[in-house]
């Protein structure tokens, strides 16, 4: 950072969005559990896929209820067809339930340069759709975000890899990445959340480790997620 530029945490404030799902209650309290450095008003919670659209208190949190499915992308439809709800915040940085924040995660976002940017994103080359996404951008492509409800699997994978012509980035030129913005996969499955194998990346630029599942390739144009 160049002499007398000034950093996120001095003049934006940011809101930790976790995208959530009716069916992962179980990583979400996990996720919430290393998040106890972050101010409980400067986090909330999207959970996709319910049957009715509310807002509730889980772990002291405000969280979302809302029926659209779009994987970790439900968290931006409603941030995109709610900004009031955002109000005072600048910035909000989309997480997943399946991350553990290290303890450096805070002082990384708040370190993070305060450019003209409306997406920051923790990968380069991105891996993953979580970073930070100005609130009034998400606001003016509400549209296009809306589009997102109902996706297959891949096309999500696609919209996080920005190889669809919807992806966030082709709609603005103000993109950046954190640095040291690098995503370092584990190859040694674990089962840390059910009987499924899931696999741990470390997200170095944000200090988190994500855990994720690997769908099989003849899966992904039929996988979407539905209530429970």
């Amino acid at each position: 950072m160049s002499a007398g530029e000034k950093i996120l945490g001095d003049c934006h404030r940011v809101k930790y969005v976790i995208s959530s799902h009716v069916r992962y209650r179980q990583p979400l309290e996990n996720a919430l559990g290393t998040m106890k450095e972050i101010p409980d008003d400067d986090k909330c919670i999207v959970v996709a896929g319910s049957l009715e659209a509310k807002q509730d208190k889980f772990m002291g949190i405000t969280e979302f209820s809302i029926t659209e499915n779009a994987y970790e992308l439900s968290a931006l439809i409603h941030v995109s067809q709610h900004p009031d709800l955002y109000a005072g915040y600048d910035y909000i940085l989309l997480l997943h339930d399946t991350i553990e924040c290290g303890n450096s995660t805070k002082q990384l976002v708040d370190n993070h340069a305060a450019t003209d940017f409306d997406i920051s994103f923790v990968c380069n080359p991105t891996r993953t759709n979580m970073g930070l996404y100005r609130v009034a951008f998400l606001a003016q492509q509400r549209d296009v975000i809306e589009g997102y409800n109902g996706m297959s699997k891949l096309r999500a994978m696609n919209i996080e890899c920005l190889e669809d012509d919807k992806s966030l980035d082709k709609f603005t030129e103000k993109v950046t990445h954190f640095p040291n913005a690098k995503f370092i996969r584990e190859n040694s499955p674990t089962f840390k959340y059910s009987s499924d194998p899931r696999y741990e990346a470390r997200i170095t630029s944000i200090d988190i480790k994500k855990w994720y599942k690997k769908t099989p390739a003849d899966q992904l144009e039929t996988a979407t997620r539905n209530r429970p």
